[in-house]
Parts: structure tokens; sequence; C-alpha cells
């Protein structure tokens, strides 16, 4: 009889060690699908209207994604979202007064010289935005500054195959386009990634 009570308890023993196996096999597999989740969960970002993300495989480029809404790429590190905002319009200055140090520079990007040798002070402005977000984010190291020096650059080759008779008087607004397009025509080349809504000259005069 106590040979049966001994069977008995072994036989509950070894049943309650299965339930607690398989309760903690069943509790290492919850917490395995809740760090699955939680990992899944680092992919899910979301794209306002005007933005665009880029999507880098390991490191590499793999695609652009530019729908509004959300969206969902393979965990980090595998892959990751660098966001940008391709609608805004940007604006950047030339020739303005400012103030400091940097008056002295400024004041000297907007001095052209014309086609006759004259000289003209140049204030203007460029109005810009992100047309690629992967150009404008790897492919150079500074976009603003690739803009800047490439609008003075174009400035100078427009305004110094012009007249200072046609740049303050009739061929005032062919500037503006031409600038334009030879601005573009530079930034395409250096592949900024960036697109010019326009040039706007606000103020030409002679020095005094």
């Amino acid at each position: 009889m106590a040979s049966d009570g001994e069977d008995g308890q072994t036989s509950d023993h070894r049943i309650r060690r299965g339930v607690a196996r398989t309760f903690a096999n069943g509790s290492l597999v919850l917490v395995f699908l809740a760090l699955l989740a939680a990992w899944g969960y680092t992919g899910i970002y979301e794209l306002k209207p005007g933005e665009a993300a880029v999507i880098l495989f390991l490191g590499e480029y793999d695609r652009t994604e530019e729908d509004p809404g959300f969206h969902w790429h393979l965990p980090v590190p595998l892959e990751s979202a660098d966001t940008v905002d391709v609608s805004r319009v940007q604006r950047a200055e030339f020739g303005f007064p400012a103030t400091g140090d940097a008056n002295a520079e400024q004041r000297l990007e907007g001095t052209v010289q014309t086609r006759d040798n004259n000289i003209v002070d140049i204030n203007f402005v460029v109005q810009y935005r992100v047309k690629s977000a992967f150009n404008s984010l790897y492919r150079i190291a500074d976009p603003g500054k690739a803009l800047r020096d490439s609008a003075q650059a174009a400035i100078r080759e427009v305004i110094g195959r012009t007249s200072i008779d046609a740049v303050l008087t009739e061929r005032r607004g062919a500037v503006q386009a031409d600038t334009k397009k030879v601005l573009q025509s530079l930034l395409d080349q250096y592949k900024s990634g960036l697109k010019i809504d326009s040039v706007e000259l606000k103020q030409v005069e002679a020095p005094e």
C-alpha cells in the first residue's frame, strides 16, 4: 500500500513538474513574441503630406516612399528611414545688409562685374525646395553651401555677359530667368537634389 502511495506522489510530482515546464516554455514563447513585436514596431513610421522617406537597407539606398500615411520598413538595424520635407519652400538671400562679422562678406557676394567692366551691387533672393530626398541627404555634404556657391557663380556668369545699362533697366527679367536656368544646371551637375523655384532681383544699383 505504501508503494502505491509513493507511486501516486511520484506521479503527481511528475505532473506538476510537467505543468511547470509547459508554463515556463509558454512564458518564454510569450516573451519572445513580445520582443519580436517590439522590434517590428521600430519599423513603423508616418509620412505627412509633402514629406518623403529615404529607406536604407543595411546602409545602402533601397527606395524612397512619398505617399502620406503610415508605412513599415524592416526593423532597425536592417532598414532605416530618414524623412525629408520636400514641399517646404526655402529661401536664401544674397547681398543684403548683415550684422557683425558677416557684414563685409555678405556685401561682397552681392557685388558683381558687368560685361562692360562696370560694377553693380545686387540684392537677390533664391527660393528653392528639395526635389530628390536621397540626393539632398547623401550626394553632397552641405546642400546649403552648394546652393550659395552655385547661386553666386550663376549670377556672376549672367551679369558678366550683360551691360550695366541692360542690368539696370530692360534686362532685369531676363537676368532673373537666365540666372535661374544656370543655377539649376549647376545644382543638377552636383546632384544636389534641389529645385529652384525662383530667382528674384530685389535691388540692382551702381555703387556710390
